[in-house]
């Protein structure tokens, strides 16, 4: 991280004064030399003097611009998937002034310029080797100022990448176009390993070959490291804590060695059995600092807001409705900070693997890798005033493969010569699961908790038409903040404090007593809704923006979902060379298991509060009357004719009220709330829920469960409920066969 500070400030000293000088700009097209049509997506970057000093990636019409750019003589390159590399030289930039530049470019092969390597492990272009790849070796690795292995491959030639960390485009494709492996093991969520681990990473941008299937963009195959002969290791800690306030801290570690040896004939020991580990601890304060500082409302300024978070809209000395305050900050009231503040991070890599040689000719080798991620993220409209609520972010990647290889001696007892000669199979299985938890913070699993401010207990009060009973309302709320949501809670509270100062002493008076008589100014807080319409927040109602732009205080997140993904794959190689040909042949069955749950949690209050009582008819005058001293009454009625049994019955079985009881939920704990609550139906159709591969509730359904079939989807059950499974999506199998 230091080295990364410490480059980013170079740089800044380097070219700050070209960026803040005059400056000009190129602007063109990339065109088909034949036909004149444009290429979209392409990658173009403007070199000067051997380095790359800007880049862009062409729209639809194949237009691009490239800006800022020093004054000078630049040379444009575009690259494009079945095009050959072109490069425009020459290309005069002028300050305040744009020059056009059209490149014009022709299908074919790509055109590779012979390499000086030096210190390379392996050669960056490997001989009748038909794909257009980049070999990364550990040395270089290690001198990259980055440890996402993402931005490691976005080194390589041909490949684009926005930001540190981000996906890659390679030659214009799209981001999901491009597949990752990890010592063959075709990856699934995360692709980070421990640094350490790594051996090297290959980038092929062109010319896939076939065992890699049908990519249509690039392939990233990473290599870890093997046992070594002789045991090594290393330990390697770093933090930024006494120099920046971006707090970056790292420990990592590896070993690596034989476990069994034997002696040859020779006496000299041999390996069988040997290891490697590698394992790596990032904690970081904010892992995407920003270059010009984060701004936030200042500590004791943004405590005040939460506490205080509206003032009375006076009209003539009369309250008139609320504000925001947020609305009334001045600039004195914002800081600027280095670093955004709850965007800390903490992720654990661990990489390895155990290598068994019990014969020359065979190799048995057993490995896997573990991502750990717990991230908060940063959100552009929270961070001003409501950074503490930003959501919450887990991942649990892992892969784990078992590979089996033997050679074949393909030379006779006589020393003849076969016709094949390096002749070997190879066997691997392997499984992967990706799985991502989406939630708050503070309320995790605790779904009622999401929308809950507070409890609102309405009183409600009989209305008569002279002697008969015409219905009830609501004449007095009664609000107990929840410890909760303090922050969203304070809405409420300050709302009712404005008509009534002793407002939350009278309720305990209420609650002590059953007197009422002590509240004033009823008329603005008779029910839930009269509270809302004042700035007040109702349970399931989330504060609102200040002037569009940012959220405001209190904001709490409305989202708890998880993503589950299983992956099995087996493959098999044969290779042989038959003189100077070389032929494979291959086999790859792959299996994806997809699951995924998200439900809107706030807004099941809202549901549950216009649902309660939607099939409540009080006072029905068509069910009848009855007479108690000389006064007419009528009995509620229960009007559920669709014979599908849902939350207002479930919520009064669950309560002990009968179907004709009047139910305020929002005079309850969340406590009392479940989804079982809830027919499959009601979530979905009010857009509450989306899920596959879990049923409505979040619970995990088999692979092949026998209730998510496509017929079932439409059958009820006993109590005349749609259960609406869904199966895993997509229950993905493919076998590919290849040749080469």
């Amino acid at each position: 991280m230091l080295r990364n500070v410490y480059l980013t400030c170079l740089l800044t000293l380097i070219f700050g004064s070209a960026a803040w000088a005059q400056s000009g700009s190129i602007k063109g097209r990339v065109l088909d030399k034949t036909t004149n049509e444009p290429l979209p997506f392409a990658s173009v970057i403007a070199v000067m003097n051997g380095q790359q000093m800007g880049g862009a990636q062409t729209d639809f019409d194949g237009n691009f611009t490239i800006k800022p750019l020093g004054a000078g003589t630049y040379s444009v390159k575009a690259t494009f998937v079945g095009y050959t590399t072109t490069e425009v030289t020459g290309v005069l930039v002028s300050v305040d002034k744009i020059t056009f530049a059209d490149v014009k470019m022709g299908k074919g092969a790509v055109d590779i310029t012979a390499v000086e390597v030096t210190a390379y492990k392996v050669p960056l272009i490997d001989k009748g080797n038909p794909a257009v790849q980049t070999t990364i070796t550990q040395e270089e690795i290690k001198a990259i100022p980055t440890r996402d292995v993402r931005s490691v491959a976005a080194t390589a030639a041909g490949v684009f990448q926005r930001d540190e960390g981000d996906d890659l485009n390679v030659r214009g494709s799209r981001a999901d176009a491009t597949d990752y492996y990890i010592d063959g093991v075709k990856v699934r969520g995360s692709s980070q390993l421990p640094q350490s681990a790594i051996e090297q990473v290959t980038v092929i941008t062109g010319g896939v070959p076939a065992q890699y299937g049908d990519a249509t963009g690039g392939i990233i195959s990473i290599t870890t490291r093997g046992p070594s002969k002789k045991f090594t290791g290393g330990i390697e800690l770093a933090t930024s804590e006494l120099t920046d306030k971006f707090g970056y801290n790292l420990a990592s570690g590896n070993i690596s060695g034989p476990i069994y040896m034997k002696k040859d004939k020779d006496g000299n020991k041999t390996p069988v059995v040997g290891f490697f580990l590698g394992v790596e601890g990032e904690w970081i304060k904010d892992p995407d600092p920003s270059a010009i500082g984060s701004k936030r409302v200042k500590g004791s300024v943004l405590t005040d807001l939460e506490n205080n978070p509206l003032m009375p809209n006076m009209v003539n000395g009369t309250i008139n409705g609320t504000r925001a305050r947020s609305e009334f900050i001045h600039s004195s009231d914002i800081e600027t900070m280095k670093y955004k503040p709850n965007t800390r991070s903490g992720e654990y890599k661990v990489s390895g693997n155990i290598d068994f040689q019990p014969a020359n000719n065979i190799n048995i080798k057993v490995g896997g890798s573990y991502d750990y991620h717990d991230y908060r993220e940063y959100t552009y409209t929270y961070s001003l005033f409501n950074y503490k609520n930003y959501s919450r972010h887990i991942t649990n990647d892992y892969r784990g493969y078992l590979r089996f290889t033997q050679r074949f001696n393909t030379e006779g007892k006589d020393g003849a010569k076969s016709i094949l000669k390096n002749v070997y199979y190879s066997l691997q299985f392997d499984y992967s699961k990706a799985f991502e938890l989406v939630q708050s913070e503070q309320h995790k699993d605790r779904l009622f908790d999401y929308g809950y401010w507070g409890r609102f207990n309405t009183l409600r009060r009989p209305v008569f038409a002279g002697n008969e009973l015409l219905g009830y309302l609501p004449y007095l709320t009664v609000f107990t903040p929840s410890g909760n949501n303090h922050n969203t809670a304070a809405y409420t509270n300050q709302y009712l404090s404005f008509f009534d100062e002793n407002y939350a002493a009278h309720v305990n008076e209420y609650y002590e007593t059953g007197n009422t008589s002590q509240f004033t100014n009823t008329a603005y807080y008779s029910n839930p809704f009269v509270i809302r319409a004042g700035g007040g927040l109702i349970n399931g109602q989330r504060a609102g923006t200040v002037y569009s732009m940012w959220y405001n205080t209190g904001r709490t997140i409305d989202g708890y979902n998880y993503i589950d993904r299983d992956q099995y794959r087996a493959s098999a190689m044969f290779s042989a060379d038959i003189k100077n040909h070389a032929i494979s042949l291959g086999f790859e069955y792959e299996q994806r298991v997809d699951r995924q749950f998200n439900i809107a949690p706030s807004g099941l209050w809202t549901f549950m509060n216009n649902y309660a009582n939607f099939y409540l008819n009080e006072a029905n005058p068509e069910a009848g009357s009855y007479v108690i001293n000389d006064t007419i009454y009528h009995p509620n009625t229960y009007t559920n004719t669709t014979g599908q049994v849902g939350f207002y019955e479930n919520v009064r079985k669950t309560l002990g009220l009968s179907n004709t009881d009047y139910v305020d939920v929002f005079n309850y704990d969340p406590s009392n709330f479940s989804l079982s609550m809830f027919s499959p139906d009601e979530l979905g159709t009010s857009g509450l829920t989306l899920y596959y591969g879990y049923d409505y509730k979040g619970n995990r359904q088999k692979t092949l469960s026998p209730s998510a079939t496509f017929d079932n989807f439409f059958k009820k059950d006993a109590n005349g409920v749609y259960q609406r499974n869904i199966a895993v999506l997509p229950a993905n199998l493919s076998c590919r066969l290849y040749s080469g």
